[in-house]
C-alpha cells in the first residue's frame, strides 16, 4: 500500500497546478486506479479470440485472482454484456439450473474459471464475460472478455492433373478450411467415414486410380461436425476395353454357335446322301451284275462258235481244195463269232 500512497500524493499535487479536463482525466484515472485495474491483485486472463467449428465441445480455459485473505463467494459468465452485473447470465453460481445443458463451469471457487460450451452453433458466437464477488465484499469483472466465432468446416478441391471425366492418373488436392483462424493441424481426413493416415489442411490425391473413388470428408480433431463430402468418382480405364472385350466375346460366341449348327446340318446331309448312296449302290449292282451275265454268256457263245472245226477229209487228192475250203470257213465262222 505504500506505493499506492505515494502515487495519490503526486496526483494530489499535479491536481493543484491543473483545471478543467485535465483535472476531470486524472479523476477518472483515479477512479481506474481504485477499481485495482492497475492492482496486481486481482485480474481474469482469458484465452485469445477463439474460432470454434459448428458441433463441436470446447473448454475454454480461464484463470482469475484477487487479494490475498479473500474468499470467492460468487461466480457469473454472461455473454454478450459489458459488466454481466445483470441477468441473463449462462452461468451463475447461486442457480445451478442455468445453462446445464450448454453452458458447464469446470472450474472452482479458488483460481480456475474455466467455461465448457457443448454442441456449439451458431448462436454461441459473440464475447463472454466473467465475474466474481469475494469476502471481504469485493467485485471484479474481467472485462473486455473473450471473443468466440463458431464456423463449418469447407472442403474445396483443386485438380492438378487431367480435365473432364476422372480417370486413372488424374491428381487432386483437397483443402479443408474455415471462415476464421485455428488449428489447422488438427485436422483430420476420412474416406467413406474412414479415418485416413496423417492430418494437415491438405490432402494430396495423386495418381488416382479407381480404388480411390468415395466419398472424402474433413473435421477437426477436437470434434465437430464434418465437412460436406466430396464425392470422388474415377472412371476405371479398362471399362472401355471390357465393354468392347464383351461385344467380341459376343460376337464369338455367335459365331461359334452358328459353326456349330452348320456342322451338325452338314453331318446329318452326309448321312442322309450316305443312305441314298447305298441303295443306289445296290440297284447298280444288280445291273451290273446282269450286264456281266449277258457279257460271260456272249463269250460262252463266242466259245462255242470258237471251238466249231471242220475236219479234213481223207482224200489226199483234195486236201488244197479242202484246205482252202476250212479256211474260208473258219473266215465265215470268225465274222460270226465276232
Amino acid at each position: 500500500m505504500r506505493q499506492k500512497e505515494q502515487i495519490i500524493f503526486y496526483v494530489i499535487c499535479a491536481l493543484v497546478k491543473m483545471r478543467g479536463e485535465m483535472l476531470v482525466q486524472l479523476l477518472v484515472f483515479l477512479e481506474f486506479l481504485h477499481h485495482g485495474s492497475l492492482n496486481e491483485n486481482w485480474g481474469v486472463i482469458y484465452p485469445p479470440s477463439t474460432c470454434v467449428i459448428k458441433g463441436s465441445t470446447v473448454s475454454f480455459r480461464c484463470t482469475y485472482k484477487y487479494p490475498s485473505g479473500n474468499t470467492v463467494a460468487e461466480m457469473f459468465w454472461c455473454k454478450d454484456s459489458d459488466d454481466c452485473k445483470t441477468p441473463p447470465y449462462v452461468y451463475d453460481s447461486n442457480d445451478k439450473t442455468i445453462g446445464t445443458n450448454e453452458f458447464i463451469y469446470i472450474g472452482d471457487r479458488t483460481n480456475n474459471c474455466t467455461l465448457q460450451i457443448r454442441n456449439i452453433n451458431d448462436t454461441h458466437s459473440g464475447e463472454y464475460t466473467f465475474r466474481f464477488v469475494t469476502h471481504p465484499q469485493e467485485k471484479w469483472t474481467g472485462s473486455p472478455g473473450m471473443s468466440i466465432q463458431v464456423t463449418a468446416l469447407k472442403l474445396s478441391v483443386t485438380r492438378l492433373k487431367g480435365n473432364g471425366t476422372i480417370k486413372d492418373g488424374d491428381s487432386f488436392n483437397l483443402t479443408c478450411s474455415a471462415n476464421c483462424t485455428f488449428n489447422l493441424s488438427e485436422i483430420s481426413w476420412f474416406k467413406d467415414d474412414v479415418k485416413l493416415a496423417g492430418t494437415g489442411p491438405v490432402l494430396l490425391l495423386t495418381s488416382v486410380t479407381y480404388r480411390d473413388s468415395g466419398n472424402y470428408t474433413c473435421r477437426w480433431r477436437g470434434g465437430g461436425h464434418m465437412s460436406q463430402a466430396f464425392k470422388l468418382d474415377v472412371e476405371y480405364a479398362s471399362n472401355i476395353f471390357l465393354a468392347v472385350g464383351g461385344v467380341c466375346f459376343a460376337v464369338f460366341v455367335a459365331i461359334g454357335i452358328l459353326v456349330i449348327i452348320s456342322i451338325k446340318r452338314r453331318r446329318t446331309e452326309v448321312i442322309v446322301t450316305g443312305d441314298n448312296s447305298s441303295q443306289s449302290g445296290k440297284t447298280m449292282g444288280h445291273v451290273d451284275s446282269d450286264n456281266q451275265n449277258e457279257k460271260f454268256e456272249e463269250e460262252d457263245n463266242d466259245l462255242q462258235y470258237a471251238s466249231i472245226s471242220i475236219k479234213p477229209k481223207t482224200n489226199p487228192k483234195r486236201c488244197k481244195q479242202g484246205d482252202q475250203q476250212n479256211n474260208e470257213d473258219s473266215v465265215i465262222y470268225s465274222s460270226v463269232a465276232r
